[in-house]
């Protein structure tokens, strides 16, 4: 058992790498914020078996790239689901889903391939439970 503890801050630098090896857990906490920066080379997660779960409890998930940006199921399906509202944005087009229904617009709207019109139907899907906070 090895603890490093500190009235104040605690810093660590090297002018290589810095590596960890842990054989069970690992496992970060922070009272206030988590913050990762990679200057160069990016930053890449991995899990070789298991899911990866990425959750904003309390407030808003946003992602950003100043290029493209890629959601990929490689043996699967893929779901966005949202309470309210879904809207997706392309330069002046759009799609909106809403519990009220479907609405498309842009400039020009172009449907190909054969149209059916069936009698209306609706499917819900279930959302995610947000864990309960409990003050530290």
């Amino acid at each position: 058992h090895m603890q490093l503890a500190a009235g104040g801050h605690l810093f660590t630098s090297t002018g290589g790498n810095a590596d960890a090896a842990i054989g069970g857990n690992y496992t970060v906490a922070a009272g206030n914020a988590v913050s990762l920066f990679a200057n160069t080379q990016g930053v890449k997660v991995t899990a070789a078996e298991g899911k990866i779960d990425v959750q904003a409890q309390g407030d808003a998930l946003n992602l950003a790239a100043l290029k493209d940006v890629t959601i990929a199921s490689t043996e699967d399906a893929i779901t966005l689901n949202a309470k309210k509202e879904l809207t997706l944005y392309c330069g002046g087009a759009y799609v909106k889903l809403t519990s009220t229904g479907v609405e498309l617009g842009g400039p020009e709207i172009i449907l190909k391939g054969p149209m059916r019109v069936r009698e209306s139907a609706t499917k819900q899907s279930a959302l995610p439970l947000m864990p309960k906070q409990e003050p530290t």
